[in-house]
């Protein structure tokens, strides 16, 4: 009963520090938003198209890994084999890394076409920091996986909001 009752407590622990950091990420995102509509329509318009393209290199180079790693984490975490969680944290990162830079290569190389092929010259530049932040943005989603399989939702929250909404801001 009394390991029931701290499972509870862990659990609504964990659920309100991701309430709070859902409603602090949901907010800095629209700030980030109004920033972003305030620089005009086709800015924002060539930004969002970036930021697509982004999405999708990101998106292949994780190759889904990212889930692998919050179970196989909290598997080994069950077990007690710290070892193996730094094995599967070490495979995750060699392989969305290695991904990651050879999509970013290419999305690199070919960002010029990309503007041609969208008739946006101003894409260009977009997609090289984007190619840039692509295997940064991978690594960071293998740690943040690897926290949430460790049952670190708080550590993981934090990081997203200050890491990832506030640098979207800063930016």
């Amino acid at each position: 009963m009394a390991t029931n009752i701290a499972n509870l407590k862990k659990i609504a622990k964990g659920a309100s520090i991701g309430f709070i950091g859902l409603f602090l990420s949901k907010l800095f995102t629209y700030l980030y938003r109004i920033l972003l509509a305030r620089l005009g329509p086709d800015k924002y318009g060539t930004f969002s198209l970036g930021l697509a393209i982004f999405g999708f290199i990101t998106a292949i180079s994780l190759l889904g890994i990212e889930n692998g790693v919050v179970r196989f984490t909290s598997y080994f975490k069950g077990k007690k084999d710290p070892a193996k969680i730094k094995g599967v944290i070490n495979f995750a990162l060699r392989t969305t890394v290695l991904m990651s830079l050879f999509l970013a290569s290419l999305a690199f190389l070919f960002s010029n076409t990309f503007s041609s092929l969208f008739h946006n010259p101003n894409l260009g530049p977009i997609i090289k920091i984007f190619a840039i932040a692509t295997p940064l943005y991978t690594i960071y989603r293998v740690y943040t996986s690897a926290l949430r399989g460790l049952q670190r939702i708080d550590y993981e929250t934090w990081i997203v909001i200050f890491v990832e909404n506030l640098g979207k801001l800063v930016l």
